[in-house]
């Protein structure tokens, strides 16, 4: 049964086989231009579309997010608290959260969060003040779900480096942000300059804030997860579109370097096998014989397709309507106005095809 107590999602990265180069990022597709001040009928705006215009998703759900933003009416307090031997690459997390809550401003998360950055030799003391910060049945809470190791599973003892990030929702209704932070980048990581450097950890994290927010708000309270491509997915989606939310370049720039193992795999990432994909993880949350990983990176790729067509504020409105009762298949088509059944064939159809050009 799912405690509504707190809520905790966990990224842990390892990417050190992301050591293929991606292809230079392209202009804008002349093709997904519209001529004239009039509606751009280049762009899809239905399932049924998809397919033929599928080379203009990536810059309809680029364009919807960057015309999302707006003025937060909301002004919660970002607090920063860093390790005495902690140096973060990046330090600007209210930029980010800021960024996050103007694109979403229709959320119903208010809480203030408490940011925590730590490295290695910063871990015991980050453990401390999470326990300082906690009532105690809070902190029992998080720690059996995580094996007593609340900070530990986001470092690396061999290597002596922190690497993970996760984002609780405590019962008051606070955000606790908890970043790892490594001693150096990964080189054989294309996107980590681009994850820890520019807010992108921050901004991910902070929307897992907001989607609990939506999960477990105002009515019942989810009795079921969504699938958790939906979830990271998201989450690894909007700290890209947000965050390069000016820049188309560095927005398709991201997306290529994300992708690079899925392009290097592409063969495995068929039709067939996505659509086996999305039926079995929404069976099977997480989708226990898939690799974690594809819930960011593939995951994303779906999402992209959710956000060209609805805009981001549907992604927390199909955690809203799961969270009054409906399971995932009623919320999606409620949302997106298509059965879910009808919707995995074409969502495969477009995302292999994709990988499959690498694009």
């Amino acid at each position: 049964m799912r405690l509504k107590l707190i809520s905790v999602l966990l990224l842990t990265v390892s990417m050190a086989s992301f050591h293929h180069p991606a292809p230079a990022a392209p202009k804008i597709p002349s093709e997904c231009l519209a001529s004239g001040s009039g509606i751009n009928k280049k762009i899809p705006t239905s399932f049924e579309e998809l397919i033929l215009k599928r080379k203009c998703i990536s810059y309809a759900a680029w364009k919807n997010v960057s015309s999302s933003t707006s003025a937060s009416s909301s002004k919660p307090t970002i607090e920063v608290l860093i390790g005495p031997n902690t140096k973060p690459f990046y330090l600007n997390p209210v930029v980010a959260v800021q960024a996050i809550n103007s694109t979403f401003s229709n959320s119903i998360y208010t809480g203030d969060s408490l940011y925590i950055y730590f490295n290695f030799k910063d871990s015991a003391w980050a453990k401390r003040t999470v326990q300082s910060l906690l009532t105690a049945d809070e902190y029992e809470n998080i720690s059996r779900n995580q094996g007593d190791r609340v900070i530990e599973n986001g470092c690396d003892a061999v290597s002596k480096s922190c690497f993970g990030s996760q984002a609780i929702t405590l019962v008051t209704g606070k955000g606790l942000v908890l970043l790892g932070v490594p001693n150096s980048l990964n080189k054989n990581d294309p996107t980590a300059s681009y994850r820890f450097k520019t807010g992108m950890l921050e901004a991910h994290e902070h929307l897992h804030l907001l989607q609990d927010a939506a999960l477990f708000g105002e009515v019942h309270g989810a009795q079921i997860w969504p699938p958790r491509w939906i979830t990271e997915g998201g989450a690894e989606y909007i700290q890209n579109a947000v965050i390069h939310k000016n820049s188309w370049r560095k927005y398709r720039d991201y997306r290529f370097l994300g992708a690079s193992e899925l392009y290097r795999l592409k063969s495995t990432y068929s039709e067939k096998f996505l659509i086996e994909y999305l039926q079995e993880t929404v069976i099977d949350d997480g989708g226990s014989k898939y690799d974690s990983w594809l819930s960011y990176n593939l995951g994303s790729r779906f999402v992209e397709i959710l956000v060209a067509l609805k805009g981001p504020n549907s992604l927390l409105e199909l955690n809203s309507e799961i969270g009054m009762g409906m399971n995932f298949a009623q919320a999606f088509e409620k949302v997106y106005g298509i059965s879910w059944n009808k919707a995995v064939p074409i969502l495969a159809k477009v995302v292999s095809s994709d990988i499959a050009q690498r694009s």
